[in-house]
C-alpha cells in the first residue's frame, strides 16, 4: 500500500500557472477596459472643448448680434423721435399734413415690427445658448462618472 503525503509537486505547480494564467486574463480584461475608458473620455472632452468653442462663439455672436440691434433700436428710437417732432410740426397743416402723417405712421408701425423681430431673434438665441449650457452640464456630468469609474478599476 502506498501512503499519500500531500499534493504532489507537479499539481501544486499546475495550480500555480493556472492561477497566473487567469490573473493575466483578468489584468488584460482590465487593460482593455482601462483603455475603452480612456478613449470615452478624451472623446467626451474632445466633445466638451467643442461645445465650449461653440458656446463662445454663439456667445461672441450673441454679443455682437445684441449690439447691432441695439445700434438698430437706438436708431429706431431715433427715428421715432422725429417722426413724432414731424407729426407735431405739421399737425395744423390740413389735408396735405393728414396724408403725411398716415406716411409716418405706416413707417413707425414698419420699425415697431422690426423691433419686435429683433426681440424675438434676441430671444431665439438665448434658448440657444441655454440649450448648450445644458449639453455642457450633462458632459461634465459623464465626464466626472468616467473618471470616477477609472478610479474605481484602478483601485480595483
Amino acid at each position: 500500500m502506498e501512503v499519500s503525503s500531500g499534493p504532489r509537486p507537479e499539481d501544486t505547480r499546475d495550480r500555480i500557472i493556472n492561477s497566473y494564467r487567469d490573473e493575466i486574463k483578468n489584468h488584460q480584461a482590465r487593460e482593455r477596459d482601462f483603455q475603452v475608458l480612456q478613449q470615452v473620455i478624451l472623446d467626451l472632452t474632445r466633445r466638451i472643448r467643442g461645445l465650449e468653442g461653440e458656446t463662445q462663439h454663439c456667445q461672441r455672436d450673441h454679443e455682437d448680434r445684441l449690439k447691432d440691434q441695439s445700434k438698430v433700436i437706438g436708431n429706431l428710437q431715433g427715428d421715432l423721435d422725429s417722426v413724432k417732432k414731424a407729426i407735431h410740426d405739421r399737425g395744423d397743416e390740413g389735408i396735405h399734413v393728414y396724408e403725411q402723417i398716415q406716411n409716418v405712421k405706416r413707417q413707425v408701425d414698419e420699425k415697431c415690427t422690426e423691433i419686435m423681430h429683433a426681440n424675438a431673434d434676441l430671444e431665439n438665441v438665448r434658448c440657444h445658448n441655454d440649450q448648450l449650457r445644458r449639453e455642457i452640464e450633462q458632459l461634465h456630468h459623464e465626464t466626472n462618472h468616467s473618471h470616477e469609474v477609472r478610479k474605481r478599476q484602478q483601485q480595483a
